[in-house]
């Protein structure tokens, strides 16, 4: 399991042995490194901070999946620790916020109020762990089970503890991957089918893109907005990372022919940049907070720089930089 934090300043390794956190500049460097043998499957830093959330692997009690741990790493000293009647699957942080979901429950703690109870969102059965959260939102898959159509995602106000909008439903199929942007006025989905990314506006749940992944599914392993959500940037099983603006055309500078094309097929546009990766590998990617590069990670254990403006110029497959973390043989099934 890999994971960049919320500025794309860091990046975080779940491993068996325990976990490493890079900072990704100047330089890619070791920040902190627990090999202690308390194996993990999930970390998640606080921001920028020293404050990191840790969770087990399960395979003894020591490393439950059912304890959350916040820890300091730079006095290497445990904050404080939450325990669970079930294994808790993923861990969503923001400033005010700490998120723990489970498969058929959301706890939402208040960062500054650690001791207090947390709000508790009964979800629909969620085993993988499926949440966006960004400033007072949690996006969270929530399908009707009388409806054909099961990819629904409901919007919950943690600030005002009420349904924020009406549920979104951009899919036929489940949800496989949510987005929410820093300011919170954008959504993205998509299936598990794969092939379309589509992207709402909030409140009002209007659909503003969608966008061609390609013609044949994929298990989509990473999803998210860059800083100033003018790009998309996608991740899934096969070698490539996709680049989607969400800049519009303005109706004068497009073509002559573009009033011609069906408005279903007008909205589920196919160019876009692309990476092509070397690595026949699992991968997750993120843009720079300065909109100037893409950091990728992929499963074999190679982090790589490509130049975002040589990019969005054509298909870009030589990266600026590569390095290797040192790590895949420990890492654990997850990306």
């Amino acid at each position: 399991f890999a994971t960049f934090n919320q500025t794309a300043n860091y990046f975080s390794l779940a491993t068996k042995a325990g976990y490493v956190v890079y900072s990704i500049s100047p330089r890619l460097e070791k920040f902190h490194e627990d090999n202690g043998g308390c194996g993990r499957s999930v970390v998640e830093m606080f921001q920028d901070t020293a404050l990191i959330g840790l969770i087990g692997t399960g395979e003894d009690f020591s490393v439950s999946q059912r304890k959350v741990f916040l820890f300091n790493m730079q006095s290497e000293e445990v904050i404080c620790s939450f325990s669970y009647p079930t294994a808790v699957i993923a861990l969503k942080f923001s400033e005010e916020r700490l998120v723990f979901v489970m498969e058929n429950e959301i706890h939402i703690h208040d960062s500054e109020k650690l001791s207090e109870k947390p709000v508790v969102l009964q979800t629909p059965n969620n085993p993988n762990g499926i949440c966006a959260h960004a400033r007072q939102l949690v996006a969270y898959p929530c399908p009707h089970p009388d409806k054909a159509e099961k990819g629904t995602v409901a919007i919950y106000d943690c600030k005002n503890q009420e349904t924020y909008c009406r549920s979104i439903t951009g899919h036929a199929e489940p949800i496989a991957a949510l987005a929410l942007n820093s300011r919170g006025d954008l959504l993205a989905t998509v299936s598990t089918r794969g092939t379309t990314i589509r992207v709402f506006s909030l409140p009002d749940g209007k659909e503003e893109f969608a966008f061609r992944r390609g013609s044949y599914p994929a298990e989509i392993t990473s999803l998210s907005f860059n800083q100033d959500s003018s790009l998309l940037c996608v991740c899934s099983e096969k070698p490539t990372v996709h680049i989607f603006s969400l800049v519009k055309t303005d109706p004068k500078n497009e073509s002559y022919f573009a009033g011609y094309i069906p408005a279903v097929l007008s909205t589920v546009w196919d160019d876009h940049p692309r990476i092509r990766i070397p690595d026949a590998a699992k991968s997750i990617a993120t843009i720079s907070s300065n909109n100037r590069e893409v950091y990728v990670i992929t499963q074999e254990g190679n982090f790589y720089v490509y130049d975002l403006e040589l990019v969005r110029a054509g298909n870009c497959d030589t990266p600026t930089t590569r390095e290797s973390i040192r790590i895949s043989e420990f890492l654990t099934d997850s990306v």
